[in-house]
């Protein structure tokens, strides 16, 4: 095995997380939630068009730090919500 952590391992859940540790360094603006194989991923502005600017800038610094890791998304498990006030809509 060159990368990686071994399934069905005693270790495999501990290695797993030690190998997945730094993705939070990848971004000073997003917040990471690391779970044990899954992983959340926070950003709030008050402005529809800055949220989606900012965001899409600092996905690619994760995208980029995965393809250094050997890591890939699962798109079919990947999700996103918009929160926000029922008074208030989104700026655009």
């Amino acid at each position: 095995m060159t990368c990686g952590v071994p399934q069905g391992s005693i270790l495999g859940p501990l290695l797993f997380l030690l190998y997945v540790n730094d993705l939070p360094n990848t971004s000073s603006l997003l917040t990471f939630h690391l779970f044990a194989d899954d992983t959340n991923i926070y950003f709030c502005s008050k402005n529809l068009s800055h949220l989606e600017t900012a965001l899409n800038c600092e996905l690619k610094s994760v995208a980029e730090w995965m393809k250094c890791n050997r890591l890939a998304l699962s798109i079919s498990k990947t999700n996103f919500i918009l929160f926000h006030s029922s008074k208030l809509k989104p700026n655009h």
